[in-house]
């Protein structure tokens, strides 16, 4: 490595000395002659020519084994000329800087540098303590001014202090260092490597407990490792030159002499703190007991109270409060909790005596027809309050409060005092039901809509609402088409929607016919059609309505080669062809010994309320039906077994307590009718269901298989009457005693 220094620093130094000469041989004309002379070998490196009062500087490296002695110039007509050393090692043992001055009317001016042999020197090494060196003791030969590499090293439980000499001839590159460099001088020299005991270090755990309680450090002056100590409730933050503050000491910290360190603490836990904030009441001549919380702390927590202990009551040390009370009164007091560390925490706390008194039962009434609450009753507390009162249920309808009346009558307070038996009821606000949008699209096919586009549009229709932009068409036909018809049928304002619709208008060709749609039965149910006719490519829906005792099989296509969607459901679908279609439906009898919850795949499927069985016109009640949406005629009312589905959509729907009376239907005209119902409903109650008291409700089903119940809406007991906001697809007669 010195080596390598040397030669570096004669490169850079050679480099330096060139960027001189160059600068000075930039001069067109010199005046002298500069010639160098190599005494005893060595390399030159300076100009060799120079300018009047020019000052010159060169460079000169000794061959090795030697070192630079002198330097002579001399003009050879002016003579000798002052010469000296501008940089350079001490000892010259490497390149040596110098300059001098050309004097006026120089000549030729020569330099010559003399060098003498480095000799060997001796270096003695000696220990002092416990350990060894490198070279090892005694004497070794080095040549004057080189730099030796020297290492001590301690024996275990001894440490390096430090390097000394006894002349200070030559110099040490760090003395504190066991491995480090010595530089020789021309002369004899002894060097000393002084070793000590290890340092014992003792550990103070400050508070807590630690083990090991000391430890000697290593030869690198550093400890092995720290000791963890522990503390209950406490958290070690570190090792410390002092008890409190101090530096902290890490496994790199070294040490020269003998030393105590601290460890340094902080809590491990929160301070306690108490969180019962109230007291349950208590009751004169009755015990009492009631655990306190806290939470945080350290260690085992112990209570006390600290002022204001309530008659005959005492708090254990563990927090239970407990007693029996033998007066009526609030009595305010005090507690306080304690860790282990001797952290606190106190609240003030009130506990209520009441007298010993008879309870009550206060009972909760829904006052609404299908209203629930749970618990119906609850027991008054010694206060003569009851501890919280019931949230009733009833669909549609939002709670209002507890009254002292079924009608009327005044809120009930929820700290109201009960000195008896006591029936309150529940008052109802009616929940208008959500508003329900659709969507409606239109959409355009072999042409344009009369604005010229082509895209589809829609409109959004509230429940039960009208439609508002049914765009223009017909006058934009694709080439070799004309106005054609809407399907599945045309749109127009007076049509209720009550669900999404699409409408779809057709251009036809120029030669477009429209073919007729015929249904026809076997004479034991109906069948319809809508639309009735149409172009190629129409979309038609057919439905089957069977009679009583009788079930739908099959449809039958007797002209027009149509294929439908599927025959064997009582509604379906086909496009028409290029002919006029008749279709046929075709009914079987009912096996009344077959359970009618037969779900047969060949027949109607359960997924969704099966349509109502017909009407005998000859069990018909009364015609007292007000039907709204269209619907015109006779209208009667009768009952009617529904279809296992519907049967099974009441049965789970029925509130608990009611009871079926009988499932019912509709004729129009004295013929069965099963489209979508709705509107007011009035009609007299057959009297084998009368009974003083008893309550009736009907069940709806939607078209999408949804129930909702009605209540009788009139104040006669023989009648009922309600409005039928839905569109109703079968009904139930229900009855509450």
């Amino acid at each position: 490595m010195k080596n390598t220094m040397k030669i570096l620093s004669r490169v850079v130094l050679i480099g330096f000395i060139c960027v001189l000469f160059s600068l000075c041989n930039s001069k067109e004309v010199k005046a002298a002659v500069i010639n160098y002379n190599r005494i005893e070998g060595g390399s030159f490196y300076g100009p060799g020519e120079a300018n009047d009062n020019e000052v010159v500087t060169f460079a000169f490296t000794p061959p090795d084994a030697y070192y630079v002695s002198n330097a002579d110039v001399e003009d050879l007509v002016r003579g000798g000329i002052a010469c000296e050393i501008i940089s350079g090692d001490s000892d010259r043992k490497s390149t040596v800087m110098f300059r001098f001055t050309v004097p006026a009317n120089g000549t030729t001016i020569n330099v010559s540098v003399s060098c003498s042999q480095r000799t060997n020197r001796p270096l003695v090494f000696f220990v002092n303590g416990s350990g060894a060196t490198s070279p090892a003791e005694g004497s070794h030969q080095y040549l004057a001014y080189e730099d030796v590499a020297i290492t001590a090293t301690p024996d275990p439980g001894n440490i390096f202090v430090n390097w000394t000499t006894t002349q200070n001839h030559g110099t040490f590159a760090d003395a504190s260092s066991a491995s480090t460099t010595y530089t020789m001088s021309d002369q004899a020299e002894t060097i000393w490597a002084n070793f000590a005991t290890a340092p014992t270090i003792t550990f103070d755990a400050n508070g807590g407990s630690v083990s090991p309680t000391y430890a000697q450090v290593g030869t690198n002056r550093k400890l092995a490792s720290l000791p963890t100590p522990t503390w209950t409730g406490h958290n070690c933050i570190g090792w410390f030159t002092q008890a409190t503050g101090g530096v902290e000491v890490t496994e790199n910290t070294e040490f020269t002499s003998n030393t105590t360190i601290y460890a340094h603490w902080e809590n491990a836990t929160a301070a306690p703190t108490i969180t019962t904030t109230s007291l349950p009441n208590g009751t004169v001549g009755e015990a009492y007991s009631q655990s306190l919380q806290a939470s945080g702390g350290s260690g085992a927590l112990s209570w006390e109270i600290t002022s204001g202990t309530p008659p005959h009551f005492s708090l254990s040390s563990s927090g239970v409060l407990s007693g029996t009370p033998d007066s009526v009164g609030q009595y305010p007091f005090t507690v306080k909790v304690t860790d282990a560390l001797d952290r606190s925490d106190t609240k003030d706390l009130t506990i209520t005596i009441y007298s010993a008194a008879a309870t009550h039962t206060v009972t909760f009434d829904p006052n609404g027809n299908g209203a629930t609450v749970s618990p119906a009753t609850r027991t008054t507390k010694p206060d003569g309050t009851i501890e919280t009162y019931p949230t009733p249920q009833w669909t549609g309808h939002t709670f209002a409060g507890w009254y002292t009346a079924a009608s009327g009558g005044t809120p009930v307070p929820t700290d109201r005092v009960y000195n008896a038996n006591t029936r309150i009821y529940a008052h109802w606000t009616e929940t208008p039901p959500p508003t329900t949008n659709h969507t409606v699209t239109y959409k355009v096919v072999h042409g344009k809509w009369n604005d010229g586009s082509t895209g589809d549009k829609t409109e959004t229709v509230a429940d039960n609402g009208h439609l508002a932009s049914i765009p223009a068409v017909g006058n934009e036909p694709d080439a070799n088409y004309k106005a054609g018809s809407w399907s599945p049928s045309t749109p127009n304002t007076s049509t209720a929607i009550t669900s999404d619709k699409e409408y779809t208008y057709t251009y036809v060709p120029e030669s477009a016919t429209t073919y007729t749609v015929t249904t026809s039965d076997d004479g034991h149910g109906s069948a319809e059609a809508s639309p009735t006719s149409g172009i190629t490519g129409t979309r038609v829906t057919i439905t089957a309505i069977p009679d009583r005792d009788y079930q739908f099989k099959e449809w039958r296509v007797i002209r027009g080669g149509v294929d439908l969607d599927n025959r064997r459901r009582s509604q379906t679908t086909f496009n028409i062809g290029n002919a006029n279609v008749e279709v046929k439906a075709i009914f079987e009898k009912k096996d009344r010994k077959k359970d009618d919850d037969d779900d047969d795949d060949d027949h109607e499927d359960s997924s969704s309320p099966a349509p109502a069985k017909p009407i005998n016109p000859n069990a018909i009640i009364n015609s007292s039906f007000t039907m709204t949406g269209g619907m015109s005629g006779i209208v009667k009312i009768g009952p009617q077994v529904q279809g296992s589905a519907a049967q099974a959509v009441f049965k789970a729907n029925t509130p608990a307590g009611w009871k079926e009376a009988f499932s019912f239907n509709m004729t129009v005209n004295d013929k069965a009718d099963y489209t979508l119902k709705k509107g007011i409903l009035s009609f007299k109650i057959p009297s084998q269901y009368l009974k003083a008291g008893r309550k009736f409700a009907i069940l709806g089903i939607d078209k999408n298989g949804k129930v909702k119940m009605f209540p009788d809406i009139d104040t006669k007991d023989d009648t009922i009457t309600m409005n039928i906001d839905i569109e109703g697809y079968a009904f139930d007669l229900i009855y509450f005693d």
